[in-house]
């Protein structure tokens, strides 16, 4: 990003600052108002006086006034590109100008900031308003908290989304949950057969299928895929885990498992509109890398999550010391490291990958195998049950 900005006109200090910013696109300077830097207050600059361009990673002057343009003291000619450089002094006409070139990473970083800021603002209010695409998953959130609620009542909710209605349908004939093969047609009797916490997951599954599908998140798509992958990895080893090694419930686990990684996603929801941050990849991984967890940790507090499941998102890559697993931290700690091992959503040129290695203290390579092997059909089965 470069800036110029007015230092003095007539050898005199300008009173107030005017600047103007130039991205790649470039622009023009003169006096004609509808120049990106409109100098106007100065009789000797030309109507268009000189353009900006952008070229191979460098900024370009190109004078085309017929008044007098200097770059450091020297005459420039008219048509002759010139390479503008942080800290130089501009002179069009009789106004001066300081020309200040902000590199790109400075420029990613700021705007970082202003998505946090942003965000913190939202999740300190008293009256959250969270994005477009929980809207469904808050909605469920909240019926469930009625402890009077019915699988008529819940059915009815979730009746009137049709995506949800498939999903819940689909999970109640999946072989993990239906061995049997009953076949289970209507969103009461699947509701009765998954059971009503599961509805919070399968919520949140569409969800995000409803972010993945706007336009704003086309830029992200093969990140925002890859990290979908890595969540319902993450959910099904999260309830095979709970299953087989704890008391926990088999559906507490996975909704976890599905939502540990919000953070990510309202993250990018949010970056959609900054175009320099999408176009620095590094940048973009530097801030979801950092903020993800702290950003999960405080969304799913506002919707009033148990404070188990907050702590187990907020912690899930922390490096934590588990020689068994019992608890929910635990059993989406060990869950988030095995499904980093051939689905992780982290881009290894940007960023490093979460090591997965502290798990041979947890498991040998046999039992490692052997839990796999075991929960194979019960991944997929439930990744398809999930998938749309």
């Amino acid at each position: 990003m470069l800036a110029l900005r007015v230092v003095s006109l007539d050898g005199k200090p300008y009173p107030t600052p005017y600047d103007a910013e130039f991205d790649e696109s470039g622009g023009s300077i003169g006096r004609r108002p509808d120049n990106r830097l409109a100098l106007s207050h100065d009789l000797t600059v030309s109507t268009v006086h000189a353009t900006i361009r952008f070229n191979d990673g460098q900024y370009f002057l190109i004078p085309q006034g017929r008044n007098s343009t200097r770059l450091n003291g020297r005459r420039l000619n008219n048509g002759i590109a010139e390479t503008l450089s942080d800290g130089d002094k501009l002179a069009l006409g009789a106004s001066v100008l300081a020309v200040v070139i902000k590199p790109r990473q400075e420029i990613v970083r700021h705007l970082s900031f202003t998505i946090l800021e942003d965000i913190a603002r939202d999740l300190s209010s008293e009256a959250i308003s969270f994005p477009t695409f929980l809207d469904i998953t808050v909605t469920i959130r909240n019926a469930l908290r009625n402890p009077n609620l019915t699988i008529d009542e819940l059915g009815t909710l979730v009746s009137a989304e049709p995506l949800l209605s498939a999903k819940v349908i689909r999970l109640a004939n999946s072989a993990a949950l239906n061995p049997a093969g009953k076949a289970i047609i209507t969103v009461n009797g699947a509701i009765a057969q998954v059971g009503m916490e599961a509805v919070r997951g399968l919520s949140f599954a569409v969800a995000i299928e409803q972010l993945l599908g706007s336009k704003k998140m086309v830029p992200f798509e093969a990140l925002s895929r890859r990290l979908w992958e890595h969540s319902m990895h993450v959910a099904a080893l999260c309830r095979v885990l709970a299953r087989a090694l704890t008391r926990i419930s088999p559906d507490e686990a996975m909704f976890v498992g599905l939502v540990h990684d919000i953070g990510v996603f309202y993250l990018l929801s949010r970056a959609a509109n900054f175009p320099e941050v999408i176009n620095d990849p590094a940048g973009l991984y530097e801030l979801l890398v950092e903020w993800h967890e702290h950003i999960g940790h405080a969304l799913l507090a506002a919707m009033n999550l148990p404070e188990e499941a907050v702590t187990a998102v907020r912690d899930h890559e922390a490096e934590l010391l588990v020689a068994t697993v019992k608890t929910l931290p635990e059993v989406l700690f060990v869950a988030n490291k095995l499904a980093n091992v051939d689905h992780a959503w982290r881009n290894p040129k940007f960023c490093e990958v979460v090591d997965a290695s502290s798990l041979s203290a947890l498991f040998d390579a046999d039992e490692l195998r052997a839990l796999l092997a075991d929960s194979a059909e019960d991944v997929d089965s439930l990744k398809r049950a999930l998938n749309t």
